[in-house]
């Protein structure tokens, strides 16, 4: 579903949707490719049907690809992916493991349930082996812990084991699958069991064969550094943008847009609903940081009239979430100088001009603080707003990342 959720393209609801609809659809190609018959499955150990073998492969191949090309585009995140963490003992004798039980039972865990689905009787009975070998993994924990955690190394990628770059791994992984391909095909052709392919050979990949070397050969020579995204300011960009004293907001100038020209401004309150509830700036709008992306609030930042401040207690949350913003292409986007913390330290605790004062303008900015003070209704250090003042965006579930797989 990347990068639809995350970049605010569907919801929630539609994200849980579409994945429920997905698994379907899954299940359903895994069928009528021939998925749910032990017999395709296990051939590839008796050197008749390599099917399997060229389905895992070109499934790498192509999330292999999509990933690096969509990461050099800005549209995915390649950093925000879960990479699980890594056993090497555990690991290798898992595999083992599974594969007897690939050779043994004709299915994985995955197309078990397939075949089970459409009523077959020892997909069913490889399910009842997968969940009894779970309960005795689960009761005897503590004599499997060690081989559960043998030889730990964190998040390790083969790129970074080989030490060669991502695009490089990619390139041979498809210079492998396609030899794999073609090894393969030459014993289902050549096979001597009497045992026939249950699918069709095909006479000729040429044309397959050469648009993946083609894509490989693309992504070996993409730059290392990413493009700009859709839609996306680059670095420089950005940088020049933080650099203009117009994106910070100091309070004397938000007081004056609240009790003049509210209009002027959105007020965006980043903190926590709690927070938030607690005290807040008139007509401000609460979005907490985990919902500032999604897609109900991009009209909120595409507003070309409005200056959108951002709002925090102390204000380096708020900084962060502007670079964000800037970088996503958006602009107008300045924050409160010093948060609320300094709002109220100014309006409230700083509206007495000091001894010796002197100058119209001086003594106008504290004249001007302490009437908004007052008609704020606060005292110092704390706002008392009327709940009637507070304007909240609907609540919106945030993502958060996934781990495991199939």
């Amino acid at each position: 579903m990347t990068p639809l959720y995350p970049l605010g393209i569907i919801d929630q609801g539609w994200y849980l949707l579409i994945i429920f609809f997905v698994g379907l659809f899954f299940g359903l190609v895994l069928e009528q490719s021939g998925f749910s018959s032990s017999r395709k499955l296990a051939g590839v150990f008796y050197g008749y049907d390599f099917v399997v073998l060229k389905v895992f492969f070109t499934a790498g191949i192509t999330a292999m690809s999509g990933l690096v090309i969509l990461g050099y585009l800005g549209i995915v995140d390649l950093s925000l992916i879960t990479v699980n963490s890594n056993f090497l003992v555990s690991a290798v004798t898992g595999g083992v493991i599974m594969g007897f039980g690939f050779v043994l039972g004709g299915f994985c865990p995955g197309t078990s349930v397939t075949g089970a689905v459409i009523g077959k009787i020892d997909a069913m009975f490889f399910i009842g082996g997968i969940f009894i070998g779970i309960f005795i993994f689960g009761a005897f924990d503590t004599t499997f812990n060690k081989l559960f955690t043998g030889y730990y190394f964190d998040h390790e990628m083969l790129s970074t084991t080989l030490g060669i770059s991502k695009h490089l791994m990619v390139f041979l992984f498809i210079l492998m699958a396609l030899g794999a391909f073609i090894v393969a095909t030459y014993f289902e052709r050549k096979s001597t069991k009497g045992l026939k392919p249950t699918h069709k050979i095909y006479p000729r990949l040429g044309a397959e064969f050469l648009m993946a070397v083609l894509i490989g050969v693309i992504i070996l020579f993409l730059p290392q550094q990413k493009a700009k995204g859709l839609m996306q300011s680059t670095e420089k960009e950005v940088m020049q943008s933080l650099a203009d004293p117009s994106l910070v907001m100091d309070a004397d100038e938000l007081a004056y847009i609240i009790l003049n020209n509210p209009k002027k401004a959105t007020l965006v309150d980043l903190r926590t609903a709690q927070e938030y509830n607690r005290f807040s700036l008139p007509g401000s709008v609460h979005i907490p940081v985990a919902d500032v992306m999604i897609r109900e609030h991009r009209e909120l930042w595409n507003d070309p009239l409005k200056k959108k401040v951002l709002i925090t207690n102390g204000g380096i949350e708020a900084a962060e979430v502007q670079t964000l913003l800037l970088r996503k292409g958006y602009s107008g986007v300045c924050v409160l100088d010093g948060g609320l913390n300094r709002f109220t330290e100014v309006i409230f605790k700083e509206n007495e001009a000091p001894e010796g004062t002197r100058g119209i303008a001086e003594l106008s900015r504290y004249r001007f603080r302490k009437r908004a003070a007052s008609l704020f209704g606060g005292e110092a250090g704390e706002l008392n707003l009327p709940q009637s003042t507070r304007k909240t965006a609907a609540p919106v579930l945030s993502a958060k990342p996934t781990s495991g797989g199939c």
